[in-house]
């Protein structure tokens, strides 16, 4: 579950629960272990997972061998029990109801959910701990949303995308197919760099806080940031057209056409394909081309279309903190980090480190260049050959299946030959492994220990598949 929505989670004990549920969908645990990482004794987990079993038949499996017993979760079965505790839960209940134009009221909620009016102030109180970081907080009779415009559209454009799969909202009254339909053919081109949804949702947003009153004023500064190019006309006139004829507004207010044409940023799929007008939307920010320099220089990439994508992605960033959005950051748990290369990765959070002092977010930017480098990967056009010369005599039938699947390019061709029979004339396309020190060494020659580990064997050949992919990653040549 995304770190957003389990801390919009406020009763003690259903936060115990998603906890406990995230832990043993993750791998398998006894009762000890989760008593000791959720911080509560052993009673209390037993008659979480009893109550679990109980009301969720199937949800959790128990696990039993001669020395424990273990529990573990179906991860489709966590969908229907999160959904369930979202119903539960006296937060959701009151955003929902603001954001659904429903006045509601801490003695209305109170009676709902069966609590007293001074223990929903203590829950309040720290679901608007994590309000603060968008400037927004609850109160007032009726309950209503204060603070800074910009960041309440933030917010609730973070809870419609991370809840859509829960149907926690009502269905909008307007269909909005018809929008993303004219959104689509009007500006075909543009919009195959987005991700529909985002833009549905930003849309659905927006709407909804003007239907209530609350519209956008942006600063002089703002309003230059946008380059009203004809991308710009024809979404300004199709969202116009849109409101008039499906909303009722009129004259859509012009703050709200500039704010989203921004807003939808943080929608973009990056992939370098898609991202040419997007690009040409960036250009007029940064004059001095620091995004592009801090990824050229720390990750050493040579591709220019990949450099364009990564200094996308962080010129997107801090466009889009000018108008107090951060859901870019929000979509993506630190926790992710570990599917990547350890090289890649460290530069990455370099990156991130520089661009950034908000520590919170550099995982999770780190974490997205690594993931942007990865998609955009650009395979040599020519068939690159990679000779592996072992002085061991091995199986190679075994270390091919070991070592080449699932990681290399189908355009790297992989051989093995022994010490004793090796002869090839090495071009640039031809690379050797080898732990024969006797070869002659060449910037295209890579030693290993003898006897061959097929660890170390599998690791080399990782990094200089990727080394043509993000630039040269620094190998142990010379173990000699």
């Amino acid at each position: 579950m995304n770190d957003f929505i389990q801390n919009l989670f406020i009763t003690k004990n259903t936060k115990r629960k998603i906890k406990l549920l995230s832990a043993i969908k993750e791998e398998k645990m006894d009762i000890l272990s989760l008593a000791k990482m959720l911080e509560v004794s052993r009673d209390t987990i037993q008659k979480d997972i009893d109550y679990l079993k109980t009301y969720y038949t199937d949800l959790i499996s128990e696990h039993k061998d001669s020395h424990s017993i273990t529990y573990s979760c179906r991860f489709e079965g966590q969908f229907q029990i999160v959904s369930q505790l979202m119903n539960e839960e006296p937060s959701f209940y009151i955003l929902k109801q603001i954001y659904e134009h429903n006045v509601v009221s801490f003695d209305e909620v109170a009676e709902r959910f069966f609590i007293s009016v001074s223990t929903l102030e203590r829950y309040m109180r720290d679901l608007n701990r994590f309000l603060s970081r968008y400037e927004m907080k609850l109160k007032g009779k009726p309950i209503i949303c204060w603070g800074n415009e910009l960041a309440i559209r933030c917010f609730f454009t973070n809870m419609l995308y991370f809840t859509r799969q829960f149907q926690l909202f009502s269905p909008p009254k307007v269909s909005f197919t018809a929008f993303l339909q004219n959104f689509k053919s009007e500006l075909r081109a543009f919009t195959t760099a987005y991700d529909p949804i985002k833009v549905v949702i930003r849309f659905q947003v927006c709407i909804s806080r003007i239907l209530q009153g609350a519209t956008i004023t942006l600063s002089k500064k703002q309003r230059e940031t946008i380059v009203q190019d004809h991308h710009f006309e024809a979404f300004q006139t199709n969202l116009k057209e849109f409101a008039k004829e499906n909303l009722e507004i009129d004259n859509f207010p012009d703050d709200e056409t500039r704010f989203l044409f921004v807003a939808i940023k943080e929608s973009h799929i990056y992939y370098s394909l898609f991202l040419q007008v997007q690009i040409s939307r960036n250009k007029h920010y940064l004059c001095d081309n620091h995004h592009r320099i801090l990824c050229q220089e720390i990750l050493n990439i040579r591709d220019p279309e990949l450099i364009n994508v990564l200094s996308c992605y962080l010129d997107d960033l801090y466009i889009l903190k000018d108008f107090g959005q951060n859901t870019l950051i929000e979509e993506l748990p630190s926790k992710q980090i570990e599917e990547y290369d350890k090289v890649l990765l460290e530069k990455c959070h370099l990156i991130a480190h520089m661009f950034t002092s908000d520590q919170e977010a550099v995982p999770a930017i780190a974490y997205k260049l690594a993931q942007i480098v990865m998609t955009n990967q650009k395979q040599a056009e020519e068939e690159t050959y990679i000779f592996v010369v072992l002085q061991d005599d091995i199986n190679e039938q075994l270390y091919l299946e070991k070592t080449l699947q699932p990681f290399l390019p189908k355009n790297m061709m992989v051989q093995f030959q022994h010490a004793s029979r090796f002869f090839s004339d090495q071009t640039k396309n031809t690379y050797v492994i080898t732990n024969d020190y006797t070869i002659q060494s060449s910037a295209h020659t890579y030693f290993i220990e003898y006897p061959c580990v097929l660890k170390e064997l599998q690791d080399t050949l990782i990094k200089l598949a990727r080394s043509h992919i993000y630039g040269n990653i620094p190998l142990n040549r010379d173990k000699v």
